[in-house]
């Protein structure tokens, strides 16, 4: 504004100083011409080229002043411009009046107006270099302004392009920490489960091996007490049945003996009968070989049942034991399978977790890094284009 201010005042000066040249070139001119009979006129002239010189002067003095201080208000500039125009007007009169009594003399009036002419161009000629050379301090000032703001603005945007990258520099480093926080946490509770589960697995199985090993050893012990038992029991039943026959036997073969011996004693006793006798002791003897064959054939059976019955019984033990030890091998070895397969799947799925966990992370951090470096560039291009 005061630059705006400035070569107004500076121009406006200019022009009044032109008015003010020729209106003085013209009454020199006038003087020079005049006869004897304008002395008059001519004091009035020569006093108001005087005024003229003087107010010439004020405006020169105001001129100066308007240089030097460019920061005059505008009072001050409305003020100036009433005395000027003041001024002016009254030059204009003085010339109006000047030009009336040119009229009057009809002496080198041609030589008036070229001499006008001819400072009236070179005051023109002033004013059209005070002019230029205002607008160029205008455009240098200008010129020196948008450097300064271009200046500032490329300061600015250095400063923003370093914020940005900071930021992202940021941003790339926490993101890469929380994955690999991430990562390192996945992995590590991925191996305990599958420690924890391993453990449990293998506990599961001894505990299943150690009831099942129990389990056939109990069988075992009472299959083999239930044969013992069996055994022991037919023994002993074998045997009282044959003491039990053998007693009757010697019991019968004993009473038929002493029946007997009786009838042959009272029959020898009464009448000698020898028929008789033969007959007892035969019949006697056939008695005793019958109870004998009976009780031998008592005993054999007796004892082919118990043979029979201990064989039978020590086939069922054997084969419910080897049906049981099958069993609990086969359990054992279904169990093993499961065990291994199950800590095999474990594994596999442990590793496939952690495997995609890694490649999620290592996919995340590559489009970050990605990403954060083509804002950087955008943005760089951006400002150094703009």
């Amino acid at each position: 504004m005061e630059y705006i201010l400035y070569r107004q005042m500076a121009t406006t000066v200019a022009t009044i100083t032109t008015v003010a040249t020729t209106t003085t070139t013209t009454t020199t001119t006038t003087t020079t011409t005049t006869t004897n009979n304008n002395n008059n006129n001519n004091k009035q002239q020569t006093t108001k080229n005087n005024n003229n010189n003087n107010n010439n002067k004020q405006q020169q003095q105001q001129q100066t002043t308007t240089t030097t201080n460019n920061k005059t208000t505008k009072q001050q500039q409305q003020q100036q411009q009433q005395q000027q125009q003041q001024q002016q007007t009254t030059t204009t009169t003085t010339t109006q009046q000047q030009q009336q009594q040119q009229q009057q003399q009809q002496q080198q009036t041609t030589i008036a107006t070229i001499t006008t002419t001819t400072t009236t161009t070179t005051t023109t000629t002033t004013t059209t270099t005070t002019t230029t050379t205002t607008k160029q301090q205008q455009q240098q000032q200008q010129q020196q302004n948008n450097n300064n703001n271009n200046n500032n603005d490329y300061y600015y945007y250095n400063i923003i392009i370093l914020i940005i990258i900071i930021i992202l520099v940021v941003v790339v480093v926490v993101v890469a920490a929380v994955a690999a926080v991430v990562v390192v946490v996945v992995v590590v509770v991925v191996v305990v489960v599958v420690v924890v589960v391993v453990v449990v697995v293998v506990v599961v199985v001894v505990v299943v091996v150690v009831v099942v090993v129990v389990v056939v050893v109990v069988v075992v012990v009472v299959v083999i007490v239930v044969v013992v038992v069996v055994v022991v029991v037919v023994v002993v039943v074998v045997v009282v049945v044959v003491v039990v026959v053998v007693v009757v036997v010697v019991v019968v073969v004993v009473v038929v003996v002493v029946v007997v011996v009786v009838v042959v004693v009272v029959v020898v006793v009464v009448v000698v009968v020898v028929v008789v006798v033969v007959v007892v002791v035969v019949v006697v003897v056939v008695v005793v070989v019958v109870v004998v064959v009976v009780v031998v054939v008592v005993v054999v059976v007796v004892v082919v049942v118990v043979v029979v019955v201990v064989v039978v019984v020590v086939v069922v033990v054997v084969v419910v034991v080897v049906v049981v030890v099958v069993v609990v091998v086969v359990v054992v070895v279904v169990v093993v399978v499961v065990v291994v397969v199950v800590v095999v799947v474990v594994v596999v799925v442990v590793v496939v977790v952690v495997v995609v966990v890694v490649v999620v992370v290592v996919v995340v951090v590559v489009v970050v890094v990605v990403v954060v470096v083509v804002v950087v560039v955008v943005v760089v291009v951006a400002i150094k284009n703009k």
